[in-house]
């Protein structure tokens, strides 16, 4: 049974569409750091802290990443969500013929 005072934990999910169809581990490696630090630089901003791999719990699942953001309240998860969601946009610009989705 869940404690009466237990806080949710927002999990951000992220799945790369497509990643299956990359053909050689170089497109994929290439895919995945794009990826990674699009991901460490939203992560950066939003919390201000300088490493964040050591301040989430963070696990790869092959195409894509889960996160906790154990100590941040939903609405503050759903707007990483959204700022990841710009960052990828604007990634995808720079790169038309392989984005990130």
């Amino acid at each position: 049974m869940i404690p009466m005072d237990a806080q949710p934990i927002p999990i951000i999910l992220i799945d790369m569409a497509g990643f299956s169809r990359l053909k050689t581990m170089p497109e994929q490696r290439a895919i995945l750091l794009r990826l990674d630090t699009l991901l460490v630089q939203v992560l950066k901003t939003f919390t201000g802290r300088v490493d964040p791999r050591r301040a989430f719990a963070w696990q790869s699942t092959g195409d894509g990443y889960y996160i906790t953001l154990e100590g941040y309240a939903t609405p503050e998860a759903m707007r990483f969500a959204v700022d990841l969601e710009r960052a990828l946009a604007a990634d995808n610009t720079r790169f038309p013929n392989a984005p990130l989705r």
